[in-house]
């Protein structure tokens, strides 16, 4: 082969990597997107709730033991774009001891790449169980 068609075939390997890289990111991106947005339920008994005061914003934060389960899962009751709610009158019905259906979106993630960064499933609705 000369050196044309070698440049030529360097030119659409590079062109298909950056196409297949958009188009990758886009799809992977939306899904992102939309897999924090689809609405699950939880349910479980509160053990816990409280707010955590951070220098810019402050987080309405629930424990909960999962119903069938030993599990402790952590909840934050939290609107976003798509699902408007009051945060701290959701928060504040919540009490202790009693078992509710958490309507929830997003999901928990403990450990991202070699950082601790901490989202967790975000309540917008209660209902007393």
């Amino acid at each position: 082969m000369n050196k044309k068609g070698e440049v030529d075939l360097f030119a659409v390997l590079f062109i298909a990597a950056i196409v297949l890289t958009i188009v990758g990111g886009v799809y992977f991106g939306w899904r992102a997107i939309v897999d924090r947005t689809e609405l699950y339920t939880v349910t479980g008994t509160v053990t816990k709730t409280w707010v955590d005061v951070g220098t810019d914003e402050s987080f309405y934060m629930v424990a909960i033991k999962e119903q069938g389960t030993d599990k402790v899962r952590f909840l934050e009751v939290k609107n976003n774009m798509f699902h408007m709610i009051n945060e701290d009158l959701v928060w504040a019905t919540l009490e202790v001891g009693k078992t509710y259906d958490f309507v929830c979106w997003g999901y928990a993630i403990d450990k991202f790449w070699i950082f601790n960064m901490y989202w967790y499933s975000n309540v917008i609705a209660a209902t007393e169980v």
